[in-house]
Formats: structure tokens, C-alpha cells, sequence
């Protein structure tokens, strides 16, 4: 399972000092798979995530700078499309 920022289970149960979120694998796993009201149903694998990590500039125009990168696009999609 991977998010639209190319983020699995495993950079989310890194310390926080390393980037992640310090989680246990329940709860970065049940992060990726909530899709609720509450969850962002966009950035995940199911509900559309991977579509919106390629396509995600051309859908929304309010897309916070910090989750692209350097040409505009989301970061996770050069993960997510292996290049």
C-alpha cells in the first residue's frame, strides 16, 4: 500500500526524527486503508489515491507547494509510475 506521496506503512513507523510518524504498523496501515468522512480519502490507494498522485495538479488547483516537487507534480508519483 502506498499513499499519493509515495509514503508506505513502513516511512510512517520511522521515528519522527527520521521523517515518519513514529506509528505501529496497525495504525499506519489503518491510516492508508481509511477511506471515512474523517480519513483523505484522495491520497490513498483505494478510493482514487493513485489516480489523483499523476493526475492531481490537472483536477485541483489548490494543491498545498509542499507536496509537489520541483516541475509541479506530486511527489509520490515518480514512486508510484517507477521513474
Amino acid at each position: 500500500m502506498m499513499d499519493a506521496l509515495g509514503k508506505t506503512a513502513k516511512d510512517y513507523m520511522k521515528p519522527v526524527s527520521e521523517g515518519g510518524k513514529g506509528w505501529t504498523q496497525t495504525q499506519a496501515e489503518n491510516y492508508l486503508k481509511d477511506v471515512s468522512a474523517q480519513g483523505s480519502a484522495l491520497k490513498k490507494f483505494t478510493n482514487r489515491a493513485v489516480c489523483f498522485a499523476c493526475h492531481g495538479t490537472s483536477i485541483s488547483t489548490t494543491i498545498d507547494s509542499q507536496y509537489l516537487d520541483g516541475s509541479g507534480k506530486l511527489l509520490g508519483r515518480s514512486k508510484i509510475l517507477g521513474n
